[in-house]
């Protein structure tokens, strides 16, 4: 009888599409302020007032949470965020591996659908801030289960 439910306990695990194809992207990431603005301290051509905007609590306060097929954004600043903000929105991630997850997803301030590139390192993705030229760094927040 006992090796009757190992038996059945193993194949439910090889079994279940849920546990086997979780992706790592799903969870709650954080914007981290000390990589981001390591990152920002490189760009040179940045106008000195915009670098003191970014430089004064601006990164260390976004939270992306992904789910399997929806995701929001929202900030840890209850007082930055309106009912829009704590929304789910679909989303698809096209292709994961150890070097970047590719999402698509519609951006309804543009009206169109758009394709972006989370770059991995470590425990943490960033994202190109184009305009300047440095990167936003996002950090996994570890959730007790």
């Amino acid at each position: 009888m006992k090796n009757r439910f190992t038996v059945i306990f193993i194949v439910v695990l090889i079994c279940s599409p849920a546990i086997a194809d979780k992706s790592a992207l799903v969870g709650k990431w954080k914007s981290n302020e000390e990589k981001s603005l390591k990152s920002m301290g490189d760009v040179e051509a940045m106008p000195d007032d915009v670098r003191k905007f970014m430089e004064k609590d601006f990164f260390g306060h976004l939270i992306a949470e992904y789910k399997e097929t929806e995701a929001r954004i929202y900030f840890d600043k209850k007082d930055l965020n309106t009912e829009e903000s704590y929304k789910f929105s679909p989303y698809s991630l096209v292709r994961e591996d150890e070097e970047y997850f590719l999402i698509k997803y519609f951006d309804k301030a543009e009206n169109t659908d758009v394709t972006r590139k989370l770059k991995r390192t470590g425990n943490c993705y960033y994202l190109e801030v184009v305009e300047w030229g440095f990167n936003e760094y996002f950090c996994k927040i570890e959730e007790p289960l």
